[in-house]
């Protein structure tokens, strides 16, 4: 499950994050309230649940090399998150240091374990 945290929440920069998403991974899916959506299964199981957050930062071409589904898709990947060191379309810190880009996930990790009875 991949949840995208409140930068996404803002529609044009949802919109283009989940579509550069889906290019790269169709097999992604999308929480509207990451933190309370993925942790309501779990609780309901009666499980305790944290969190622990932190940022995944990856080299453009990097992510490209070992994360595209189809690699005509390509092109159209490059150009927005280029695009988004310039405008923050996709509303993630994505950053251009002469010919690379660098992105940063914000990444949060749902840790769940059954309480004691």
């Amino acid at each position: 499950m991949t949840a995208h945290g409140p930068a996404q929440r803002i529609p044009v920069r949802q919109r283009h994050f989940i579509a550069s998403k889906l290019l790269r991974d169709p097999s992604h899916a999308t929480l509207a309230e990451p933190r309370r959506t993925a942790q309501a299964p779990v609780r309901f199981c009666g499980l305790v649940t944290s969190t622990c957050s932190y940022e995944l930062h990856v080299g453009l071409e990097e992510l490209l090399v070992r994360a595209v589904h189809d690699p005509g898709d390509l092109a159209e990947i490059r150009a927005t998150v280029t695009a988004a060191a310039e405008d923050d379309r996709l509303g993630i810190p994505v950053r251009r240091d002469g010919d690379r880009i660098d992105i940063a996930y914000r990444a949060t990790i749902l840790l769940a374990e059954r309480s004691a009875r």
